[in-house]
């Protein structure tokens, strides 16, 4: 696909998140240690943790959760941060992510209404080691827990401008739509590796489901086999950030695998071979792309 299609289709995202990491260097500790054992001071530390670790559970689990969307609904794009998304998820995307930073926002103020009462529960559980002043003053703490998502446009090799000389200025737009094409190549890769990684599953499972004749089962699987597949295909289209007509074939294939639900590729067998051949066409067809 051009370049300025590329611009028109999809754009660079950027999600950022930050916290108070809640652990400090304890120098002292570690000269004490050190002595103690006639040790280079270099060669360790002590560090410890300021507060219990469900102190901040609610909000790294929150970040957890949006960071795998994140990383579910984007495409590597380059080694620095930025990810590809398409328009067509954009909208998708961002509702998730504005609930993230809605709902940790709300987490952020509980933890610091209890802030009080988890250092006064640090103070007994760590004793000695416990020293006030490496507690930060909660209006100083909350400034430390950071949330974003920026959006910025696809560079396009056309809209380069620049006063080197129109010789130069060619050789850079080339450059440019060389290093783009081998940009959507990579994320192209990434999306049939999903493909490739869910579909596999499925069908690796199947293959090892069995019930014996005393109803004994082997290779038991999970309701997520199926919905992993279902929620594959649902991204699928946003993910196409190139429009790529082979995607779009296998994304329609992949509704083969969805037709039922786990239940019924449990008790059925005819069902569940059929499902698994079709996943196992499908991993064929994918094979060159992966490579």
């Amino acid at each position: 696909m051009e370049q300025g299609t590329l611009s028109e289709r999809a754009m660079l995202v950027v999600w950022h998140a930050s916290k108070w990491g809640g652990n400090k260097l304890d120098k002292t500790i570690s000269d004490e240690v050190a002595v103690q054992h006639n040790a280079d001071r270099s060669m360790g530390r002590y560090w410890k943790s300021l507060l219990p670790k469900e102190a901040l559970k609610e909000i790294e689990s929150l970040d957890s959760k949006a960071y795998g969307e994140h990383m579910s609904r984007t495409l590597p794009w380059s080694d620095d941060g930025p990810r590809i998304l398409s328009s067509l998820g954009y909208l998708e995307y961002m509702g998730i992510m504005r609930r993230w930073q809605e709902e940790r926002a709300a987490a952020l103020d509980r933890f610091l209404v209890l802030y009080p009462t988890w250092v006064e529960d640090a103070k007994i559980r760590l004793n000695g080691l416990f020293r006030a002043t490496e507690y930060p003053a909660p209006e100083t703490l909350k400034a430390k827990f950071v949330c974003s998502v920026s959006i910025f446009p696809v560079p396009d090799a056309a809209d380069f401008r620049v006063a080197l000389g129109d010789a130069e200025t060619a050789r850079i737009r080339e450059s440019l739509e060389q290093n783009t094409a081998q940009l959507i190549g990579a994320a192209l890769r990434d999306t049939y590796q999903r493909i490739a990684d869910v579909v596999g599953r499925m069908a690796e499972r199947l293959r090892a489901y069995a019930v014996a004749e005393n109803g004994k089962t082997s290779g038991i699987f999970r309701d997520s086999l199926v919905e992993n597949v279902r929620e594959l295909v649902h991204l699928l289209p946003s993910l196409n950030i190139a429009n790529d007509p082979v995607l779009s074939n296998v994304t329609a294939d992949l509704s083969q695998l969805i037709a039922w639900e786990a239940e019924t590729l449990r008790s059925d067998d005819l069902v569940r071979n059929e499902v698994a051949t079709a996943a196992e066409r499908i991993l064929a067809q994918i094979t060159e792309f992966i490579a």
